[in-house]
């Protein structure tokens, strides 16, 4: 734990994530994570507060439920917050047992959510007013991850310490791109909540 704490600490210090206004000024940014769970903190924190003037619906498009299960006390404040502010759609493209457990709290908090099979959308894939995140998971963690999901058959056999194990203390090499292009952000969110409200 110890040595796991002295990387975040030299991580930060070695690399400074952008903040909301210099990803709202540029094209594009890239930006790298090495846990799972830091992506769905980075949506928290910060892609959700993009500007939308509009306030459009907020589009995601994934090929696994994100865990809301996971999240910290101050996370889940935040991931509550957060469908208080945006009026949120899915479309999960895998309906396991983990993947319908996992997209409860996102009903509970009012998100509209489709399983869809047929969706092919990868990577996974968010989009806040004219702004497109594409989430590219590592794919050593993506298979892992899928495996599990795939194997756990009941809520019996779920090990939950594998779970967590594999969203907080494995290190893998995760990136997003943020696109700022407001045809592309529309031609998705449409699309998405033609097949949503199907």
């Amino acid at each position: 734990k110890a040595k796991i704490h002295v990387e975040g600490l030299e991580k930060k210090v070695k690399y400074k994530e952008p903040t909301i206004q210099e990803i709202a000024a540029k094209e594009t940014t890239t930006i790298h994570f090495n846990q799972f769970i830091d992506i769905g903190a980075f949506v928290l924190e910060k892609f959700g507060y993009l500007p939308d003037p509009e306030n459009k619906e907020f589009i995601t498009i994934v090929n696994h439920t994100w865990p809301a299960i996971a999240l910290s006390p101050r996370l889940f404040t935040l991931f509550r917050k957060f469908h208080k502010i945006n009026k949120n759609y899915i479309i999960i493209k895998n309906d396991s047992l983990i993947d319908k457990m996992n997209a409860k709290p996102f009903q509970d908090n009012g998100a509209k959510i489709r399983f869809d099979k047929s969706t092919s959308q990868f990577p996974d894939t968010l989009v806040k007013g004219d702004y497109i995140m594409y989430a590219y998971f590592d794919s050593k963690g993506r298979i892992i991850y899928d495996q599990f999901c795939q194997a756990t058959k009941s809520l019996k056999n779920l090990d939950l310490i594998k779970l967590f194990t594999t969203l907080f203390e494995t290190h893998f090499k995760h990136k997003i791109i943020i696109v700022h292009d407001k045809q592309l952000a529309d031609e998705l969110r449409k699309n998405a909540l033609k097949k949503i409200k199907k």
